[in-house]
């Protein structure tokens, strides 16, 4: 799992995480997907995390508000999602790929 930040950053409690996994549609991990934080998300650039062997990503350090994520898995279809991030919390948000 790719993360986003460091350990000092994700304790400021000014500051929200985003968590979550991506699976096929057996339940299976995906391993090596893009999951892209797009530019209409909160004054952040575009940023990615690659999921890890058991399908987990994570974006620490992020300012509260509502953000859009994108997945791109190499033969299958990009797959996009909301959730919003509170200040001192975090926010989960799942991907199941067809």
């Amino acid at each position: 799992m790719q993360q986003i930040g460091s350990a000092d950053q994700a304790s400021r409690s000014d500051r929200g995480v985003i968590r979550g996994r991506v699976v096929d549609g057996q339940g299976r991990p995906v391993e090596e997907a893009v999951v892209l934080i797009t530019g209409d998300s909160p004054r952040h650039p575009d940023i990615a995390a690659l999921t890890g062997v058991r399908g987990e990503y994570s974006f620490i350090d992020l300012l509260p508000g509502n953000y859009t994520l994108l997945v791109n898995v190499a033969d299958y279809e990009a797959q996009k999602g909301t959730v919003e991030v509170f200040a001192g919390d975090t926010g989960r948000l799942d991907f199941v790929i067809d």
